[in-house]
């Protein structure tokens, strides 16, 4: 099992194939993940790489919150 969806695993979830109106089909897909919140990492080619992590609902690549002083916590 891969680190990441393949390129036909994105093309299905997207359902971008191809490109139009003079973008690129990674222009697209990018452009449809980042609308539903889906994070991904373009590559070098600027196709997007998308963790399999993320819609298996394993962790998430979310910010953790930083660890605080117990005399800090409550401060404003």
């Amino acid at each position: 099992m891969s680190l990441f969806l393949s390129d036909s695993d994105i093309a299905e979830l997207t359902g971008i194939k191809r490109g139009r109106n003079g973008k690129t089909r990674a222009q697209l897909q990018c452009q449809f993940l980042r609308e539903h919140g889906i994070p991904f990492v373009p590559n070098v080619k600027g196709e997007p790489k998308v963790c399999t992590s993320y819609l298996e609902g394993g962790k998430q690549t979310k910010h953790q919150e930083v660890w605080k002083p117990r005399i800090l916590q409550n401060a404003a």
